[in-house]
């Protein structure tokens, strides 16, 4: 992920967005196209929430209005009330409702791929799932590519169209679900995705997630 946003510059090899050699790009422009949630939140405490959303439409000069109805869209899109949750602060917040501002304050300015860092990893199972379906929703919504990590291989079977399992910093695997399910091709793979039993049963979602 460090990579994608040019915080770490990469030895060989090219990073793309929308076609386009991040190297090549101003590292600010760059950075501020791309939306962050990671499992810490990082929400700034000293604001408030609706001041959180809004950070980078007023890095990139949008208008006040322009921000207030954003901020708004936003909260309502991850299913927090603009009127009972834009004045708080993240102290304020439970953790399901802190990840929920992290995401809205991601996608504020549209951004063309958002990172996510196990973003779910803090919250319990029934918080998780909640979240896991807005940011379905969103993704489809926005038409955004999300580059998400998890080592939660039902969360990856979840979400995502596309899985790259790595080990060791190398890629070993790299299809859609149903795929790697299929065909895990490797003994680190067919581990971590379960015995024959459990494999079945997931590919029998996959398919059903896919049709």
């Amino acid at each position: 992920m460090r990579t994608v946003n040019r915080l770490v510059v990469p030895t060989a090899g090219r990073v793309t967005l929308d076609g386009v050699d991040v190297a090549s790009m101003d590292p600010a422009i760059l950075r501020r196209g791309i939306g962050y949630a990671i499992q810490a939140v990082g929400l700034f405490p000293h604001m408030t929430v609706a001041q959180n959303v809004a950070v980078v439409p007023e890095l990139l000069d949008w208008g006040k209005a322009d921000v207030a109805a954003r901020v708004d869209e936003l909260l309502a899109l991850v299913d927090l009330d603009p009127a009972r949750y834009r004045a708080r602060y993240p102290r304020d917040l439970s953790g399901g409702e802190a990840q929920r501002v992290g995401v809205a304050r991601a996608i504020a300015a549209r951004p063309h791929a958002l990172l996510m860092d196990e973003p779910f990893g803090a919250v319990d199972a029934i918080v998780r799932a909640s979240l896991q379906d807005e940011l379905l929703k969103i993704a489809r919504a926005l038409d955004t590519t999300v580059l998400f990590v998890t080592h939660d291989v039902d969360e990856a079977l979840r979400l995502a169209d596309r899985i790259v399992v790595m080990r060791d910093g190398s890629i070993v695997r790299e299809g859609t679900p149903v795929e790697i399910l299929e065909d895990p091709r490797d003994d680190y793979v067919r581990a971590l995705f379960g015995d024959d039993e459990s494999r079945a049963f997931r590919l029998q979602r996959a398919r059903r997630a896919a049709s």
